[in-house]
């Protein structure tokens, strides 16, 4: 059965109203690995009797507090479906419900339907009888329709995509966040707030907690709330990056003028734009022409590249060459040492530079396409 985000919200909502049942399987799966790793983390609070929605409890800690809670790989199932079928079926050691959390990544190979199929059967009669109480919750990548475990989910278990969110999809989570510690909160902050949280899910919620015990409960939420978003923030202009340099000027500028209401400094994102440069030509020197060895890289390479990002900074490495690169790190240069002569225009000259790659970039795509 396949849940859209409204829809797994509600059941969760009715299974901590004691109004229905939580779905004994799970596969949350999609590009965006923060809101799965988020909603995984919600199912397994609701699973375990805990608040889901709201709070600033760590639910990253659930897991290894709880003695039914088991986290293993795909790759531990080294003798197919039995293990999975028999780890879910014996009684957890000290009592209480048994719960599997399974994470399957895109390089595993690995045979879904003898792995998955009697164990979800199994699964299936007991939540339609009523009898165990045994949970699996399986986290993956994003998968092709066509792929077999989504098959044998979508036919035996729930089901939720995990895409790309904007920034209304985040904001009632800030609301119910805030709502729930009695902090208030401005329109125009919350809306700012909702903009530069909307790429991470999981992260996202990590930086609400700071911003609950920065203010407090029964706190006012002020300007002061950019400086402890500043890391976050950092992530948000690296995706104002990755537009630039593949070409995409109209969402680069409406992110920019998003990302104005900030108050960031220019030559802080002129020398994010001169970081990017850097990684893209160290990137290319471990493996341009090797797709194994340039995905290990960007796999490996700090600060950590989010998932959803991984496939672009990829294609990024592919497409601009060393002498471009060399010449837009000069010309970074050229207006970091303008924005120190004219502080006032700081915002418009990094913006125009900014944009100035993305021209660029559009421009190689077209003629690439001719």
């Amino acid at each position: 059965m396949i849940l859209k985000r409204n829809e797994v919200d509600a059941c969760l909502t009715a299974v901590k109203n004691n109004n229905k049942a939580l779905p004994r399987a799970w596969l949350l799966y999609g590009p965006n690995e923060g809101l799965a790793r988020y909603y995984e983390q919600r199912v397994l609070a609701a699973a375990l009797g805990y608040d889901s929605e709201g709070g600033i409890r760590r639910k990253s800690s659930l897991a290894s507090n709880h003695e039914g809670v088991v986290r293993i790989s795909i790759q531990a199932l080294t003798k197919g479906g039995e293990k999975l079928r028999d780890m879910l079926c014996s009684p957890s050691l000290f009592g209480g419900k048994k719960i599997v959390l399974l994470e399957v990544s895109g390089a595993d190979k690995f045979d879904a339907r003898a792995v998955f199929t009697d164990c979800l059967e199994e699964l299936s009669k007991d939540e339609e009888s009523k009898n165990g109480d045994s949970i699996l919750i399986v986290r993956g990548q994003a998968l092709r329709k066509d792929a077999v475990l989504r098959k044998i989910f979508e036919e035996k278990a729930t089901v939720f995509a995990c895409y790309e969110e904007r920034s209304s999809d985040v904001i009632p989570m800030i609301k119910a966040v805030l709502h729930k510690e009695q902090i208030e909160v401005k329109d125009h902050l919350l809306q700012a707030m909702g903009e530069i949280l909307c790429a991470d899910r999981m992260a996202a919620k990590q930086e609400l907690e700071k911003v609950v015990l920065y203010y407090g409960t029964g706190g006012k939420i002020d300007e002061q709330v950019w400086e402890l978003l500043s890391e976050w923030r950092e992530t948000r202009i690296g995706e104002i990056l990755y537009d630039a340099f593949d070409g995409h000027s109209e969402n680069c500028a409406r992110a920019l003028s998003r990302l104005k209401v900030s108050q960031i400094n220019g030559i802080v994102l002129v020398r994010s734009v001169m970081r990017h440069i850097q990684c893209l030509t160290s990137l290319a020197a471990r493996g341009r022409d090797d797709g194994a060895k340039l995905r290990s890289a960007i796999a490996h390479w700090r600060p950590f590249v989010l998932f959803h990002l991984r496939e672009r900074l990829s294609s990024q490495v592919r497409r601009w060459n060393s002498r471009n690169l060399y010449r837009l790190l000069g010309d970074g240069i050229d207006c970091e040492k303008l924005i120190k002569r004219k502080p006032k225009l700081q915002w418009t000259l990094a913006e125009r530079y900014v944009l100035g790659i993305a021209k660029r970039a559009e421009a190689n795509n077209r003629r690439s396409k001719i």
